[in-house]
């Protein structure tokens, strides 16, 4: 049986909130209480399409480099996996797009906490007084290793309380719902990196030290006087 539609929407609205770039406070916090909602009141498939396709989502990330970086990748990669979401690369002229889809609430909150490790990688770089370009991409590589480990950690010891009757987890299923929404993607190639220096492998032991004191959960200013009338 599907759950109270009064419940399914207030979801759908929150959703609609967190759909609106203009307040990206408000839209986190909307994204996360909608995916709050369906955790709490154990929202089963026939309830996740409750809107047919307007459930599912796309949301880009703010940092757009001429390159596609190998460190700011991996965090996508690996904020997708936290979010049982798809990371997209997009390539156009002198511009690289990454792209977070799945069920909006996901994706959303995939693409703010993508832009805020990007954001805290580089202000942690600018603290850590290392010199040259070789030494500042290797300190990025190892902050991108250790919020991928910690990442992957995370997701390993997820405890899923709710199956269905095939055995299936809500986790799995999501997944499995947005792939068959969105194209279904390949396996990326691994890039080949190159041994580092002496220099290089200080620059990466940094880069790995302070990501070990990165909080992996935006926090949002003033949630508590936000006021979302749902």
């Amino acid at each position: 049986m599907s759950k109270d539609k009064k419940i399914l929407s207030r979801i759908k609205n929150l959703l609609d909130m967190a759909s609106d770039s203009s307040s990206p406070n408000e839209a986190m916090i909307a994204a996360k209480r909608a995916r709050t909602m369906m955790d709490k009141y154990q929202i089963g498939k026939e309830d996740l399409l409750f809107n047919d396709n307007d459930s599912f989502g796309t949301s880009d990330g703010k940092f757009k480099p001429p390159r596609k970086p190998v460190w700011v990748s991996a965090i996508a990669a690996s904020v997708a996996h936290l979010n049982d979401s798809q990371a997209v690369v997009k390539i156009a002229y002198k511009e690289v797009t990454f792209q977070f889809r799945g069920f909006t609430s996901d994706a959303i909150i995939a693409k703010y906490t993508h832009d805020y490790l990007i954001e805290t990688c580089d202000r942690l770089l600018n603290r850590a007084d290392i010199k040259g370009v070789s030494n500042k991409n290797y300190y990025r590589l190892g902050f991108a290793k250790e919020i991928s480990r910690r990442i992957a950690l995370i997701v390993s010891e997820r405890k899923v309380d709710l199956h269905f009757s095939d055995g299936k987890s809500l986790v799995i299923l999501k997944r499995e719902l947005v792939d068959a929404h969105f194209d279904n993607l390949k396996n990326a190639r691994k890039p080949n990196i190159r041994k580092p220096n002496p220099d290089e492998i200080l620059a990466t032991m940094k880069g790995v030290n302070d990501a070990k004191n990165v909080s992996l959960d935006r926090q949002i200013e003033n949630e508590e006087n936000l006021s979302l009338s749902i």
